[in-house]
């Protein structure tokens, strides 16, 4: 990295090298109000982490509830709204009955130009896992639609098992952080491929490039040798 006058240069292990005005540097988040609030006095444990809660985001203490980033389980907006929402239908609903906030999908969006936007299982933790996995991607300069619109950059990204089980899905492009929803509910409820292929989806929309890699991901499966073999004898 080097500045140049009124610019900032860096320069990436990759060879590329961007230019801008600032050069903004994410250094993480810590929690340090904690202490001062002094929980252990109300018998709520924490530590450097956040507070410690249980899967209906309860406390130490039953009566006391702790959702959003003051648990450090998702440090995002969204998701403290949504851990509100649990925490309070929690708190009104008889124990049996109460829900578990990990159960529900957490998707992320970085507002940047394009902007990308992911859901589920990383690649990199599916080859660390060792799961079977394929890559289904549909770019957006093989669209109409972005093409009509002057958008070169971004694809639609999916890691599927063979039977249609979705782990991830990225999406960098135009709409990323609105198109991602849909694809959270699939992982969430565990639907498969086929789903989001038989889904009628509004055309022209960025939005469609999701069921054309639903569509990829069908086709693969007819070129399987054994469904080959089924149709000759069938027809």
């Amino acid at each position: 990295m080097a500045s140049h006058g009124a610019q900032t240069v860096v320069r990436t292990d990759h060879g590329e090298t961007l230019v801008g005005e600032r050069l903004l540097v994410a250094a993480g988040r810590s929690f340090d109000h904690l202490p001062a609030l002094r929980l252990e006095n109300a018998g709520v444990r924490y530590s450097e982490g956040g507070i410690e809660v249980d899967r209906t985001l309860r406390t130490s203490r039953r009566h006391i509830y702790a959702a959003g980033d003051c648990n450090g389980s998702y440090l995002f907006s969204h998701a403290a709204m949504h851990q509100g929402m649990i925490a309070l239908i929690n708190a009104m609903l008889p124990r049996p009955f109460a829900r578990n906030y990990a159960r529900y999908v957490v998707p992320w969006a970085v507002f940047t130009d394009p902007p990308v936007a992911h859901v589920g299982r990383l690649e990199r933790e599916l080859r660390a896992s060792g799961v079977e996995y394929e890559t289904i991607e549909e770019h957006y300069h093989d669209y109409g639609a972005a093409i009509a619109e002057g958008i070169a950059v971004g694809s639609v990204r999916v890691y599927a098992s063979s039977t249609g089980r979705i782990f991830g899905v990225r999406i960098i492009g135009e709409g990323a952080p609105e198109m991602i929803n849909e694809w959270g509910l699939a992982v969430q409820e565990g639907l498969r491929m086929h789903r989001i292929m038989f889904l009628q989806h509004a055309f022209p929309s960025m939005s469609f490039l999701s069921k054309r890699v639903a569509e990829g991901w069908m086709m693969n499966r007819m070129r399987s040798p054994w469904l080959r073999r089924l149709v000759r004898a069938i027809f």
